[in-house]
């Protein structure tokens, strides 16, 4: 047992991470209950379908529009990783943080990477 107690002036030191048990509200569990599909599901094929038709309408494009599930740089490592081959120098063009990012995701996946800022 740890020597920190709660003090009354400064709130207690000790940090309790001891899991539940934890109310959880009835329509939860219910929602938790219901079956779910996952993304190799004919369900989920289907959404994922409307949702990139739906895109395109929005960009006014008939061209294919990608649909990552990660933040932005997880795209932009996606993209240095599969489109620089490794006897390819990577040109990463920076004003500042946003290409700076480049540059760096382009180093940190071992490419041949050269910025060049204004």
């Amino acid at each position: 047992m740890a020597d920190i107690h709660f003090n009354k002036d400064e709130g207690s030191q000790l940090k309790l991470f001891t899991p539940g048990p934890v109310f959880v509200p009835e329509w939860v569990l219910e929602e938790l209950s219901k079956p779910n599909d996952t993304h190799r599901s004919g369900a989920y094929e289907e959404m994922h379908k409307k949702a990139r038709e739906g895109l395109q309408k929005l960009l006014y494009t008939n061209n294919d529009c990608l649909i990552f599930t990660s933040s932005a740089t997880g795209i932009m490592e996606a993209c240095v990783r599969n489109l620089v081959k490794r006897d390819e120098k990577a040109l990463f063009l920076s004003i500042g943080a946003f290409g700076d990012r480049w540059y760096d995701i382009g180093v940190k996946n071992g490419k041949n990477s050269i910025k060049k800022g204004v």
